[in-house]
């Protein structure tokens, strides 16, 4: 008797040991398994933050070229209502200088254009990625409930584990939960106080990437997705983007180009000042060349010098047929104003080419 009862007393402290035990793993179980359901989380909202920042990269950087083309914009209207010389003027040098004009206004209106579309096509076309593709993920009810456990569980793990000696050869047990979560919560209405408190908030949980089981995954598999869904979407208004950067480059140039034009009526047409104007034209075309050189990266040597002669050569060309037309030697001026101004042909082929330019 007396060695049943030592054996029953031994059994039941051996028993309530390996019953702590399995509570004492499967609350760390479970609070891992919360704690990587709330990292899954966290790296959801990182991926939301980092489509965020690439929409307000476009966003901000089409509000900055928005801005800044309205404003030449409305400096170009003002020179093309308002830029007169007083003096009369070539028919040739007055067309050269209203194309040079209407050719960067046209660009300018095509910056304000293009960069509105893509700003906004950008901002929808993100708001549409975060709420309907990159959403946080958030388990369902079946997911909750397959990471809990039951003490029911433990009668199921067999007598050599139930009745484990500690620090025995068997070593650390390894807990089978074979109806872990196999109950489903139960979710029948039977009146409309226990409706309420039965009520499944979760149902489905949500989906992120549109699979269920995005919890569960691997990390090896999420990373990376969200930017392949961006660049999906860019290409919606990545070509708006990019036109509306060379028809800033090109505005720009023919504005400069305008006002170097402006500045030789004054100088050649007006008061008879060669020096001026060619010193004026040396800074202005430096200047249009170096914009245009910083706009246009990867070009050759050759294909930059045909591309800054072809920008330049209005201007250049204006300069030289005004300086050799005939002109009174007493008062400095033209005797003709009708008279053809020699080169103003290459003038005119060259404006016609860089008009075109965007077209290729």
């Amino acid at each position: 008797m007396v060695l049943l009862e030592a054996f029953a007393i031994a059994s039941g402290e051996l028993f309530a040991y390996n019953r702590e035990n399995f509570q004492f793993d499967n609350e760390q179980r479970i609070s891992r398994d919360v704690q990587k359901y709330k990292m899954q989380v966290e790296r959801f909202e990182l991926f939301r933050e980092d489509i965020e920042d690439l929409v307000d990269l476009t966003v901000s950087k089409m509000d900055m070229y928005h801005l800044v083309a309205a404003v030449v914009l409305g400096f170009t209207t003002s020179i093309f209502t308002e830029g007169r010389i007083n003096a009369e003027c070539p028919p040739s040098y007055v067309a050269i200088y209203f194309m040079t004009i209407g050719c960067g206004w046209m660009y300018l209106l095509l910056v304000v254009w293009l960069s509105m579309y893509a700003s906004v096509a950008s901002h929808s076309l993100g708001v549409r990625l975060r709420t309907r593709y990159i959403r946080l993920p958030i388990p369902s009810s079946e997911q909750l409930s397959k990471i809990t456990s039951k003490l029911k569980d433990f009668e199921q793990q067999g007598a050599g584990k139930v009745l484990r000696v500690p620090f025995g050869l068997q070593g650390t047990p390894e807990w089978k939960a074979p109806n872990a979560g196999s109950e489903k919560p139960n979710l029948t209405r039977t009146s409309s106080r226990s409706s309420a408190q039965s009520e499944d908030l979760l149902a489905q949980g949500e989906a992120a990437f549109g699979r269920e089981d995005v919890l569960t995954t691997a990390a090896s598999t999420a990373p990376g997705q969200h930017i392949q869904l961006f660049r999906k979407l860019q290409a919606k208004w990545q070509c708006f983007d990019a036109y509306s950067r060379v028809s800033m480059c090109l505005g720009v140039h023919q504005i400069v180009q305008a006002v170097n034009l402006f500045v030789l009526g004054m100088a050649l047409v007006e008061n008879n000042t060669p020096s001026t104007a060619v010193a004026i034209t040396l800074m202005m075309q430096t200047v249009a060349a170096s914009l245009f050189y910083m706009d246009m990266v990867g070009l050759n040597v050759w294909e930059f010098g045909v591309c800054a002669l072809v920008a330049s050569g209005p201007s250049v060309v204006t300069l030289v047929s005004l300086i050799l037309a005939v002109k009174n030697p007493q008062e400095g001026k033209m005797t003709d104003y009708e008279q053809p101004l020699p080169g103003m042909p290459v003038a005119f082929i060259c404006q016609a080419v860089h008009f075109s330019i965007v077209l290729f």
